[in-house]
């Protein structure tokens, strides 16, 4: 082992400038490494959180739900509007039940459908989600979230997003006309 040490050695001495261009290359070689490590980790992440973070991970419908419950005081039945209504008749009471269960972060009432925001002449189709602003705030982030405004709206104000108003040209205070399916409007 001595005699592999020595001309390791000799050759590092006398090869000062090879040696030092070596070395920068392994140098440079690593920094790159842990920087495209550290960027698509950071990328990896963001992405989940659009994708997954800001979503719920368990949805109960009423279609799904079939005739019974596995919920104990819970009857879930499906509702029917126009063919396609999932509603639950007693989504109160199975909220409490899930409020009740300690594995569940965020338990947080929702009823979406479709929809078009028109703006005077701009038009843009939505998906409408009405929520219980202080459970959903667990779920969406939206205290966090807001650019302008308020998450707690009264009764004639809708949260959009900064897509949807920047599509429509839209700023706090604005009017908007809410077009829903069957020729329905608000």
């Amino acid at each position: 082992m001595r005699f592999e040490l020595k001309v390791a050695l000799r050759f590092l001495r006398e090869g000062r400038g090879q040696t030092l261009f070596i070395l920068l290359g392994i140098a440079i070689g690593v920094a790159v490494q842990v920087f495209l490590g550290t960027l698509i980790g950071g990328l990896q992440d963001d992405l989940i959180q659009a994708t997954v973070g800001r979503s719920s991970h368990i949805t109960i419908q009423g279609e799904d739900a079939g005739q019974g419950s596995p919920l104990p005081g819970v009857v879930l039945r499906p509702g029917v509007l126009e063919g396609k209504d999932t509603s639950l008749d007693n989504w109160e009471a199975l909220v409490e039940v899930l409020d009740r269960n300690p594995d569940l972060t965020v338990v947080s009432p929702v009823i979406a459908g479709s929809g078009a925001l028109r703006s005077g002449t701009l038009v843009m189709p939505v998906v409408l989600r009405g929520i219980d602003p202080g459970r959903a705030n667990g779920l969406y982030g939206l205290e966090t979230s807001l650019v302008s405004g308020s998450y707690l709206l009264d009764g004639s104000g809708i949260l959009l997003g900064t897509g949807v108003a920047e599509e429509l040209q839209l700023s706090v205070g604005d009017s908007v006309r809410l077009e829903l399916p069957g020729n329905r409007s608000g």
